[in-house]
């Protein structure tokens, strides 16, 4: 989710190899606002299984909560009311941004895509909910 005026990422979710950072690749790395660039979440993107997530963004106080699961299971608190800059509130979009691999220090620029992966994600659905008054949907 980007702030307001699009100048920074209030959370996002990442896999694969990350130009400059360590994370293992085969991970799913839930993060916090890139300004600060701390890790909320972490969990191994396992082939052949849906992985649901849910966040609750407190905008007033500035925190998010993570909610995990997988397959039809129902949602698990991961990570409660942890500060995170929400400040501006947001504008949600979800997408999928494919980055270079390599040496590259700019991923505008620079890096490169390997040959001959066979790779693919499914999107099983993503939804908005208000949660003000206590409503949190933990079933998939």
């Amino acid at each position: 989710m980007e702030d307001s005026d699009f100048s920074t990422n209030q959370f996002v979710l990442k896999t694969g190899s990350i130009l400059g950072q360590k994370q293992d690749p085969n991970d799913l790395v839930l993060m916090g606002n890139v300004d600060d660039g701390e890790i909320l979440f972490t969990t191994p993107f396992t082939a052949g299984v849906f992985h649901n997530f849910a966040l609750k963004l407190n905008f007033d106080d500035n925190q998010i909560s993570v909610f995990y699961s997988t397959g039809d299971e129902a949602l698990k608190s991961v990570l409660t009311d942890t500060a995170n800059d929400l400040t501006g509130h947001g504008m949600f979009h979800f997408g999928l941004l494919k980055k270079p691999v390599g040496e590259a220090t700019d991923i505008a620029k620079g890096g490169f895509q390997p040959d001959g992966i066979d790779e693919g994600i499914i999107y099983g659905g993503i939804f908005q909910e208000d949660s003000v008054d206590g409503c949190l949907s933990s079933t998939v």
